[in-house]
């Protein structure tokens, strides 16, 4: 009697062992998890950009992603429309150590500089994106934790290491659990009031990684908005040539 219900104890342990392990993983480890799960080698994605303003006008640009992850993470935008943005461009590279850098292009000046300091928290082309949105590793710089879980997703709040180096006071991001995904985030400014909401929609499956095709940003502060859109993507080989000053600057 006694050695029945020690395997049905062991048993129902083993039943629940995945569930308890998954209930363990640290806020990092979560992100850690969404980023090796979505990185490709490299890939292209051709998408449309459309600003939103408050009185419901709207503006588009056509623009084209790169992305390359190996011993560097890389991501090159170049706008191909309106015609007085064609050319410009915003080259990021991070660095295996973890240092992130950025180089805007801008057509007019014929020349690239770096975006240091308070200049990450600009705009993107008068988006709601900023070039701090546009990092490739925006969680490494802040403190990570689990603050809400239920059945399908977990939230994560997330504040920075250092206040003077991020436009917001703090970010709540919701993942999916089933494929680690992010479906919403918000974003709130340096006096805790809610900046931004953020949606993922629309998200594809290409080999073993996600994309979210549609990407929504609303400042509610401001009642603008900007909507990523997605209309071609494909995961194919990039060479480092793809991601050098050079490419910055051409066209």
């Amino acid at each position: 009697m006694k050695k029945s219900t020690y395997l049905t104890t062991l048993f129902a342990a083993l039943i629940l062992l995945p569930s308890l392990s998954l209930a363990r993983m640290t806020a990092d480890q979560i992100l850690k998890k969404i980023e090796k799960n979505n990185a490709t080698p490299s890939e292209e994605a051709e998408m449309v950009m459309i600003i939103k303003e408050a009185d419901g006008s709207s503006r588009s640009r056509d623009l084209t992603i790169k992305k390359k992850n190996d011993s560097q993470n890389r991501a090159l935008v170049k706008l191909s429309s309106p015609s007085d943005l064609k050319g410009v461009g915003l080259l990021t590279i991070k660095e295996k150590g973890g240092e992130e850098n950025q180089w805007l292009y801008l057509p007019s000046e014929k020349r690239s500089r770096r975006i240091v300091g308070s200049g990450k928290k600009k705009r993107f082309l008068d988006s709601e994106l900023s070039y701090e949105d546009m990092r490739l590793s925006t969680y490494d710089s802040f403190s990570n934790e689990i603050v809400q879980e239920d059945e399908k997703t977990t939230t994560i709040e997330s504040k920075p290491k250092n206040k003077n180096d991020s436009s917001y006071s703090r970010i709540k991001t919701w993942v999916y659990m089933k494929n680690y995904v992010i479906i919403k985030a918000e974003y709130y400014d340096t006096e805790g009031k809610l900046l931004k909401k953020v949606g993922f929609d629309k998200y594809k499956k290409y080999g073993t990684v996600w994309r979210a095709h549609v990407t929504d940003v609303k400042n509610v502060q401001k009642n603008r908005g900007t909507v990523m859109d997605i209309k071609k993507f494909s995961i194919k080989k990039l060479s480092d040539e793809d991601f050098s000053m050079s490419a910055l600057e051409e066209g």
